[in-house]
């Protein structure tokens, strides 16, 4: 998830912690933004405790750019979403982010249905970046969902630790940086020039291909020549279950 607009739903949402804001996030390229608007949905008292989106405010954010998610909020309650929510989501196949004030809680969820193309997508931080297109491939091509995690411009120049923090714990194993032992659905690490740690994620395909998403790019699968392999810092396996690719 793109960290500002991350931030400013929750900034929304402690605006008016009392009610359910709502709204869509629109990919933009190079930019993702929010497109905040009216919750029509209300209770006899007038107050919104859930919420509703008037057709009419998805005709006016896409005229901004893709509508990728869905976003609004809960002022109390558990950090879960309602069955009503999931079945807008599932209906609009859209991802939905919810954030619930009083337990100062994010969650995400995806619907089965939505699916987008892994390749031809323009790069936008938190939405369609190298991280983002792994997690598409895992979700579509593995049924295997792995974390989000907040991004956005500022990560190029993160903590080294920034990536390999978290593989552990979505259940990789580092291999090293032996393309030989390399096989499909392997995640590969680059650095990226002028840092010497991990930078840039992408995919092991047959073929000796990767796909991968380069900054400032659109996806694509590139043939694993010298000059990526020479920037290779890691192959990684997902180690948690067997990997076959979903039906």
């Amino acid at each position: 998830m793109n960290t500002k607009v991350k931030n400013a739903i929750i900034s929304l949402a402690r605006a008016e912690p009392e009610k359910e804001v709502c709204g869509f996030i629109i990919s933009a390229p190079p930019e993702v933004l929010i497109h905040p608007c009216v919750n029509v949905s209300r209770d006899n008292d007038g107050i919104e405790r859930t919420f509703e989106i008037s057709p009419d405010e998805y005709i006016s954010a896409s005229g901004k750019g893709k509508v990728c998610g869905l976003y609004h909020s809960h002022p109390h309650g558990p950090p879960a979403f309602s069955e009503a929510d999931l079945i807008v989501a599932k209906e609009m196949e859209l991802p939905s982010y919810l954030y619930t004030v009083d337990s100062n809680a994010w969650m995400v969820y995806i619907p089965e249905t939505y699916t987008v193309p892994l390749t031809g997508s323009d790069f936008t931080w938190g939405v369609a970046d190298c991280y983002e297109l792994i997690r598409t491939y895992y979700r579509q091509k593995l049924n295997i969902y792995l974390a989000d995690y907040d991004r956005d411009e500022n990560f190029r120049n993160a903590s080294p630790d920034a990536i390999t923090k978290h593989i552990s714990c979505e259940g990789f194993i580092d291999l090293g940086p032996d393309i030989s032992v390399a096989r499909k659905h392997d995640v590969l690490l680059f650095d990226t020039p002028g840092h010497r740690f991990p930078h840039h994620l992408g995919v092991y395909m047959e073929g000796n291909r990767l796909l991968h998403h380069p900054y400032g790019t659109l996806s694509k699968i590139d043939d694993l020549d010298g000059h990526l392999l020479a920037r290779l810092l890691g192959v990684l396996r997902y180690g948690k279950a067997p990997l076959a690719e979903a039906s």
